[in-house]
């Protein structure tokens, strides 16, 4: 394992292992090695393999990104009419931190998977008269009118 990480690192690397060695007599040629390999490996390789995938997969819309919407209603506006906010809560295959105040300005959920960690913002559905009170408990009310509102235009 020894030579061959020796002859896989640079010339700075080399020294630092040999030094490694000298200044920790107890250490073996194997520790040496694996332990400037997990170095090697943490900060090179994964930045590569990284770069790679992400260039590779560029186009492309992973499972954990297909996200079902939420949405809940907000408190009646001076003008007489409620925001329905269409917003992130769950994923089968992803962890999504649901932004606790989907009214509040600026609202954002954030998203995680395996690969990525991004901010998904709260956005405004439909603004409907204030004596529509969607059903908090589910979204089912909130798409029924999305959908009759979305026949009539």
């Amino acid at each position: 394992a020894f030579l061959s990480a020796m002859r896989y690192a640079s010339g700075e690397d080399q020294e630092t292992m040999l030094a490694d060695m000298l200044l920790n007599p107890a250490k073996s040629l194997h520790d040496v090695a694996c332990s400037w390999l997990k170095t090697e490996s943490t900060e090179k390789t994964w930045s590569k393999w990284i770069t790679a995938v992400s260039k590779q997969f560029a186009d492309k819309i992973w499972k954990d990104e297909v996200l079902t919407p939420s949405y809940v209603g907000c408190a009646c506006k001076s003008d007489g009419t409620r925001d329905i906010m269409k917003y992130y809560t769950h994923s089968d295959l992803a962890t999504i931190e649901p932004d606790m105040d989907p009214c509040g300005n600026p609202a954002v959920s954030v998203y995680r998977s395996h690969w990525m960690r991004k901010e998904l913002s709260t956005v405004i559905a439909v603004s409907v008269p204030c004596a529509y009170v969607p059903d908090s408990h589910s979204s089912a009310s909130v798409i029924l009118l999305l959908t009759c509102i979305s026949c009539a235009v």
